[in-house]
């Protein structure tokens, strides 16, 4: 989770001095396949971010795969180019 930078501001969000830690929830996911996806140029889900949730995953034993696209954050829903179609439909298809 987003770290506010001061305890304070992390209580006020999260209830707790630190922001929660995700990865220690990942084993709830189970055998599900995850295939996650960044872009290089996203300024809201920097890729490094994706990488470290990607790198947890692996770490916890899941089925999960990282492609990266050379996308901003909104190419992913406005701006969807063959590429990425392809790469969809064919996990889709597994």
């Amino acid at each position: 989770m987003f770290d506010y930078g001061t305890a304070a501001a992390n209580r006020a969000a999260y209830g707790t001095a630190q922001p929660p830690d995700v990865a220690q929830q990942y084993w709830r996911l189970g055998d599900v396949p995850i295939d996650l996806v960044a872009g290089l140029f996203d300024g809201v889900i920097p890729p490094d971010n994706v990488r470290t949730h990607y790198k947890a995953m692996q770490a916890a034993g899941l089925k999960v795969s990282l492609k990266e696209f050379e996308f901003g954050h909104l190419d992913f829903t406005f701006a969807v180019k063959e590429d990425l179609k392809r790469y969809l439909m064919r996990l889709l298809r597994k």
